[in-house]
């Protein structure tokens, strides 16, 4: 199977495809996963390779205020350890009621 890529005149593969390092992509390989906890509130959740957390796939940070989740920052590496992707949340309340969330990806 190949899979089309607009403006590049030619498919991909499905392993191919599947192998790209990007946020769009789900995680499905082997990995160690590890979350950082502060007074109850996850902090950080990092995607590494293995259990000796020498190379990240994927780090998420989350912030809060006041109780409530207002941020979150995904970083997405590829083999090499390099930042491809990031992308940014802002989470928005109208009283204790999620209303809006602001995403920007670079």
């Amino acid at each position: 199977m190949f899979i089309y890529e607009p403006g590049s005149g030619s498919g991909i593969s499905t392993p191919e495809h599947e192998a790209l390092d990007t946020l769009v992509h789900n995680l499905s390989e082997t990995v160690w996963k590890e979350a950082t906890y502060v007074a109850n509130k996850l902090t950080a959740f990092i995607i590494w390779t293995t259990s000796g957390k020498t190379l990240k796939v994927r780090e998420s940070t989350f912030t809060y205020t006041a109780n409530k989740l207002t941020g979150s920052v995904v970083i997405q590496y590829n083999g090499a350890g390099a930042v491809v992707q990031t992308l940014t949340s802002t989470f928005t309340y109208s009283g204790n009621n999620l209303s809006n969330v602001a995403v920007v990806r670079t």
